[in-house]
């Protein structure tokens, strides 16, 4: 297993895609953080934090985890890298796990380079306006769906062979499981009541406003259902990390729990199916 972590590292420094996705999040980040020191200087009415722009990695790093997964681990079958691994007798389920160490590791040194680079907006922004307790919650959470992603980009990289087709497969599945968690937010949003504006003609016009029943919002059991959905997707975990909507302490353990469901079971699923591949 040691031997195929370092094999695995050793090709991951020499591996063009990888610095590309570390420099591309670097400008991102960079650029996106500015952005935000832009707005507060042009609005100093309103209250801009740090806080607002820091975890908006939280969905693109899922987007650079599918693309750099595929990648690297299809390029191991086209190289012949995986046959000779298990040619040499390495076990399929130490390679399987080398790869998602090395997967979960490239991803969190992308996450890592978006949080250092974002400080750059301190000197405009201010530092975190979270407890130091919520602040670490939020980090703790954005490991584990992290690792979420990865577990589950290396189960298809690792059962498809074909590079184009890996990465495609994964960033549909990526948008779609995106998809979804922001229906689901949308849904959840929706204000219990709505305003609306009656205007009578008696001579003197007047308008007075009306609040009525939003016929959108979800109510009851289904509402609680669709939350516990949005908490279990990583997608949906990134996205209320965007949006700041994590504050719950009974959420905080679901989206752990999950990420960490998801990580075992997929990666369970993977060794399984990877033991019974037949490799051309």
């Amino acid at each position: 297993m040691r031997k195929l972590l370092s094999a695995n590292f050793a090709r991951l420094w020499k591996f063009g895609f990888f610095w590309i996705c570390m420099g591309f999040m670097l400008g991102y980040s960079l650029v996106y953080m500015l952005n935000g020191c832009r707005q507060a200087l042009a609005l100093p009415e309103i209250s801009f934090t740090l806080d607002q722009f820091y975890f908006h990695s939280a969905l693109s790093v899922g987007a650079f985890c599918a693309c750099l997964t595929s990648m690297f681990l299809s390029a191991e079958y086209g190289d012949g890298i995986v046959r000779n691994k298990i040619v040499t007798g390495a076990l399929r389920r130490d390679i399987y796990l080398s790869n998602l160490v090395l997967v979960f590791t490239a991803t969190l040194l992308l996450l890592g380079v978006w949080w250092i680079s974002a400080l750059a907006a301190v000197p405009v922004l201010g530092v975190w306006k979270l407890r130091f307790s919520e602040l670490l919650i939020y980090l703790l959470v954005s490991v584990l769906f992290t690792a979420a992603f990865s577990a589950f980009f290396t189960l298809v990289s690792m059962l498809c062979e074909n590079n184009s087709a890996a990465g495609i497969v994964s960033l549909i599945l990526f948008c779609g499981l995106l998809l979804l968690a922001a229906l689901i937010d949308n849904s959840l949003s929706q204000p219990e009541t709505i305003s609306g504006y009656s205007v009578i003609i008696d001579g003197i016009q007047t308008v007075k406003p009306q609040s009525r029943p939003n016929p959108h919002y979800i109510h009851g059991q289904w509402r609680v259902i669709l939350q516990y959905v949005l908490d279990f997707l990583p997608t949906g975990q990134g996205l209320q990390m965007w949006l700041l909507e994590i504050a719950d302490t009974g959420q905080v353990i679901r989206m752990m729990l999950s990420s960490v469901l998801i990580t075992v079971v997929t990666t369970i699923c993977g060794i399984r199916f990877f033991q019974k591949k037949d490799m051309k």
